[in-house]
């Protein structure tokens, strides 16, 4: 097995892996894979010729449960879980904002900032840090990628970001956790009549209720933008505040008082974060395993006549615990 570090932006350096004897993916020493991610927090499989339908093979070996991505993501490959990244025309687009407000039909194309000939930039997230289901694990790959350069998938390490930020900033969102107001598509259609109060056993989701007549969950949920890693002593800045509302999930969103976060801080965290920002450009049958808690991720702007097809899935919750493989015994080099 032949292993390269992809960037020094990254603490660690993140980890390409690609086949030296004609080594198969998907089976490659479970626990070595584990402890090379969780150092790392990204693997690029590179080389290893895997095909899009074969992708759950690898996820189910080291997923415990699935996140069930946005409606407004297309399926793929026949699998529920395996969808797609961008959306595949304006009327998804469109399909999607219906499906989660019921005035959106109001709106004009304008208000959504929609390039009907090309995709926008994608600013740095987590994916679904906001929502009840965040991901520990999110997946992604390359199916065809020919765009002259554009579209890359960017990546920042949220432990050399927080890192990177000074006091203040630091302490701010360290004393104060964010607050989401969401309304998430349960159902494509009706599913009742009415409302009905929704209790979502997850730490920070609260007032939840659902709307029958439209298929909607309305919930708050509360969550701190920063949090440990599963490295000892580093946090990682991992979250949601730099995505400038383009999701249409988010109804509002602040700091718990409900004040918005200051520009100062804001700015900071969009300076630095452009500084330790990596441009992954992409390889046919890349196949990427990032941790979602760890990492933010976006996207550079695309036409939508370059060939650009990224598939991603989406792991709720590893088979293996937070930290397993990076924590160590007191008393384990001691001898006995």
């Amino acid at each position: 097995m032949i292993e390269k570090i992809i960037s020094d932006k990254f603490f660690g350096g993140g980890l390409i892996m690609s086949p030296s004897n004609g080594e198969n993916v998907r089976k490659l020493d479970y626990d070595v894979i584990i402890k090379l991610f969780e150092k790392h927090g990204v693997i690029l499989f590179r080389g290893f010729n895997l095909k899009p339908e074969e992708i759950t093979e690898i996820t189910d070996l080291y997923t415990q449960h699935y996140a069930h991505d946005a409606l407004r993501r297309a399926s793929r490959m026949g699998q529920e879980l395996v969808r797609t990244v961008d959306y595949d025309s304006h009327d998804a687009l469109l399909r999607a904002h219906r499906i989660t407000q019921a005035d959106m039909v109001k709106k004009k194309d304008e208000d959504w900032k929609v390039d009907y000939d090309s995709y926008e930039e994608m600013s740095l997230h987590s994916e679904s840090s906001y929502a009840p289901d965040y991901p520990e694990i999110i997946w992604f790959f390359c199916n065809e990628f020919f765009t002259n350069g554009r579209g890359c998938t960017t990546l920042c390490d949220g432990i050399k970001l927080w890192d990177n930020l000074v006091y203040e900033t630091k302490n701010f969102f360290l004393l104060n956790p964010i607050r989401y107001k969401l309304t998430i598509p349960i159902a494509e259609k009706k599913i009742g009549n009415g409302t009905k109060k929704w209790l979502i056993n997850q730490q920070g989701a609260g007032d939840g209720l659902l709307d029958l007549s439209n298929g909607l969950l309305n919930i708050t949920q509360i969550r701190f933008a920063v949090h440990p890693s599963r490295l000892p002593d580093k946090m990682c800045f991992s979250n949601h505040i730099l995505y400038r509302d383009t999701d249409p999930n988010i109804l509002e969103w602040g700091t718990i008082d409900g004040n918005k976060i200051p520009q100062n801080i804001l700015d900071e965290v969009k300076e630095k974060s452009k500084e330790l920002t990596y441009d992954l450009d992409w390889k046919k049958n890349d196949f990427v395993m990032l941790d979602n808690k760890r990492f933010i991720h976006g996207r550079r702007t695309f036409k939508k006549s370059d060939k650009r097809d990224i598939m991603i899935v989406e792991t709720s919750s590893a088979n293996f615990a937070y930290g397993s493989t990076t924590r160590r015994k007191i008393n384990q080099n001691k001898i006995s």
